[in-house]
């Protein structure tokens, strides 16, 4: 079962949000991170000729923070800024993935990606009553 909320993520197209997470929360950067052109296609819903985008987590972590991806200058006013998804962090990835299929829940497919060099990740995005949700579990190499 999930564990509880991993982060939020969200995509900004200038350094507003990073500036409000900051100045006016006080949070810190927890980490920064390349997203490669094939997850932001296949996970952002981004087209598919997309440059890849570089992201920023806040907070203490290493639950409950916010990430902000950003936006790159080729797709301002393509992608729109705002709130993407909550991702929690699962152990049973597959079970849950068929539970939600179960449920009737619109399920996309797995993706898998290395956001470090020890670590690994797959993920799928899920609609819910027309709310994104990401559920993701964290492999160590």
């Amino acid at each position: 079962m999930g564990s509880g909320v991993h982060h939020v993520s969200c995509f900004a197209d200038d350094e507003s949000v990073s500036v409000f997470l900051q100045q006016v929360l006080g949070l810190s950067v927890y980490d920064r991170f390349n997203a490669p052109q094939a997850v932001t296609a296949s996970m952002f819903g981004w087209p598919a000729d997309n440059p890849g985008s570089v992201g920023a987590r806040y907070g203490a972590g290493p639950n409950g923070l916010v990430e902000v991806m950003s936006i790159p200058a080729e797709l301002k006013g393509t992608v729109t800024p705002g709130l993407g998804f909550a991702t929690f962090t699962v152990k049973d990835l597959e079970a849950r993935l068929d539970d939600c299929r179960r449920l009737g829940f619109d399920v996309g497919p797995v993706g898998r990606f290395d956001p470090a060099a020890d670590v690994g990740l797959a993920a799928a995005l899920v609609t819910v009553g027309g709310v994104v949700f990401e559920l993701v579990r964290y492999e160590r190499k």
